[in-house]
């Protein structure tokens, strides 16, 4: 009955009322339409960068050595960042110091009460900071969100530090009561993305962390303070903080931490940590382990075929130190971004433990931080080696050969004595104020087996060979013949071949490897022993190769082409003169 009364009123309105329904029936569907070519926009902007596009950016990068920064003078993110304790002075000297070590990148954490106090003022001191790290060339990356320590946070004053326990101040962003609540994550996303429009064409700002360590249940600190089944609501946020990212879009990439997967295959990783490595567009890991974890990590992580991220590592007394993890990093080009750098309110010398057991005055082994506030080293030879690997012109001496450009480039050694022509060997050498580098790649189809009993064993082995002399004469000469595995046979000697087989190179440091249908060594001499010969900015140089076929068989090759009828390396004209400036 109803269903016919209808039919009845529509058809009375004749074709008005059929012109009415067509119009309204249209503009149903353009409404549906545009809905769904938003969605379709939106979709198109919140895809993950492709391995191709994150990996020509990275291409573009220079290796980006840093650390987690907050400045000595506050003992969280609010009071780094709040406008009555916001210290440019101390940023502007400390993150000269990190120019200084080599650093040209900081981790930097902001926080959600900032925007909500006044996010104009926030803005403006969050500029002021990129404008001071920009000046000593360093790079930011920014950290939004932040789930470990005080889940508590409050603006205002904060409370000084409780005597010798580790970061007794660092505050949670956003706070328990937040997490918990999604019915106030709205406040939330107009800080993330705020702050994310507001820099994402910033080139001050070369990455996003989107959350911090999100899950983490502080159980060591304030665990009793935690929500109940926290990974769950930090998941939850953490999947609307990615969303609203993407839509926002910024030109610079994002990213969000692996950070309980230390020693897990990837199939092993928590629901979180699978999250962040199946969406960032780089691979952010934390990694507070000896060398060989660290190695393994790392070769587990790169099987994304995307740039990594170390953005936590350098806990001393679990091995997580420079000297060790740095040249894995250098090695596969992982951003390293160290945890503390100058000692003060947030208290990082002191270990994780220093929660449960108490300490009276500093750790002689600090866990984290580089500086004291005085800017001065916690240990020298730490900063020297931090200095060393990071200036772009040092090498790392692994035989990968990565960190080479053409310098004095050689293709082909001489053999004028048998085979009358050139072999396929690749020398090389540049030099730095603090090292003289040299490779050897050779490619070798009969390499000989020897038994090293001592030096003198060598003399029949395949070998590459390097000799330094101050003058033309070889008054006085040194020598190095090194084999495919590494073994030396070194030697002072003066012409005509008076030679001390029992002395050695103090500074040789060498790395070989094996290639296909060769080898490669690889090596550095300090030049203050090389100035200890009395050689300064020249020297005359011998650049050889042995190449053995089995018992007495062997061809010679020569740099130099010397001035007799059979090879002979130990006279002068063997060797030519080169410059040794930088």
């Amino acid at each position: 009955m109803t269903s016919k009364n209808k039919e009845t009123k529509i058809s009375s309105r004749g074709p008005l009322a059929l012109l009415l329904i067509a119009i309204l029936f249209g503009l149903g569907l353009s409404c549906k339409e545009k809905q769904k070519n938003l969605e379709k926009t939106n979709n198109a902007t919140a895809q993950r960068w492709t391995k191709e596009r994150i990996n020509a950016w990275y291409e573009n990068q220079t290796w980006l050595v840093g650390a987690n920064f907050v400045p000595s003078s506050a003992i969280n993110q609010l009071e780094m960042w709040q406008d009555d304790t916001f210290d440019t002075l101390k940023i502007d000297k400390e993150l000269s110091w990190a120019h200084d070590l080599g650093f040209n990148t900081m981790r930097v954490f902001l926080h959600d009460l900032l925007w909500e106090q006044d996010a104009q003022g926030f803005i403006k001191r969050a500029e002021r900071y990129l404008e001071i790290a920009d000046r000593h060339q360093i790079k930011t990356m920014f950290v939004l969100l932040d789930d470990v320590w005080d889940p508590n946070p409050k603006l205002g004053k904060q409370h000084e530090p409780n005597p010798h326990v580790h970061n007794s101040g660092w505050v949670q962003s956003p706070g328990h009561e937040v997490l918990v609540d999604s019915t106030q994550y709205k406040k939330l996303e107009h800080y993330v993305k705020g702050v994310l429009n507001h820099f994402k064409d910033d080139p001050r700002v070369i990455i996003w962390d989107l959350y911090n360590e999100p899950g983490n249940p502080n159980s060591n600190s304030y665990g009793e303070l935690e929500p109940e089944n926290k990974e769950i609501h930090s998941l939850r946020l953490l999947k609307k903080v990615y969303q609203w990212a993407r839509e926002v879009n910024p030109s610079q990439p994002l990213s969000i931490d692996v950070w309980t997967s230390v020693n897990k295959e990837l199939n092993e990783m928590s629901d979180i940590d699978k999250f962040a490595f199946e969406n960032s567009d780089v691979i952010n890991f934390h990694c507070y382990a000896n060398a060989e974890a660290t190695a393994q990590m790392v070769e587990r992580l790169s099987t994304a075929n995307r740039p990594l991220f170390c953005t936590e590592y350098m806990a001393r007394s679990v091995n997580s130190t420079f000297q060790d993890i740095l040249p894995i990093f250098k090695k596969h080009k992982v951003a390293s971004y160290s945890w503390g750098f100058v000692s003060g309110k947030s208290q990082t010398i002191y270990p994780w433990d220093s929660w449960q057991k108490e300490y009276t005055a500093e750790p002689e082994l600090w866990f984290h931080d580089v500086l004291r506030e005085d800017g001065s080293p916690y240990k020298e030879e730490e900063v020297s080696f931090i200095q060393s690997i990071t200036d772009d012109a040092e090498i790392l001496v692994d035989a990968e050969l990565g960190d080479w450009d053409r310098h004095h480039y050689l293709f082909g050694l001489s053999d004028p004595w048998k085979l009358k022509g050139k072999d396929q060997t690749h020398f090389d050498y540049v030099v730095t104020p603090e090292h003289f580098y040299f490779y050897f790649k050779t490619m070798d189809a009969t390499p000989t087996k020897i038994t090293y009993v001592n030096e003198r064993s060598l003399l029949p082995a395949d070998r590459v060979e390097l000799f330094f002399s101050s003058d033309k004469e070889l008054t006085e000469y040194y020598g190095a013949e090194m084999t495919p595995k590494g073994e030396v046979l070194d030697f002072k000697a003066s012409f005509p071949r008076n030679i001390d087989h029992g002395w050695d190179f103090k500074t040789l440091t060498l790395a070989t490897k094996d290639i296909e249908g060769g080898y490669i060594v690889e090596g550095s001499i300090s030049r203050k022993e090389l100035e200890s010969f009395g050689i300064q900015n020249e020297c005359y140089m011998g650049v050889f190769r042995a190449d053995f076929h089995g018992g007495k068989k062997v061809n010679w090759y020569t740099k130099t082409i010397p001035d007799s009828p059979k090879a002979d390396f130990h006279i002068p004209s063997a060797f030519s003169k080169v410059s040794l400036n930088e």
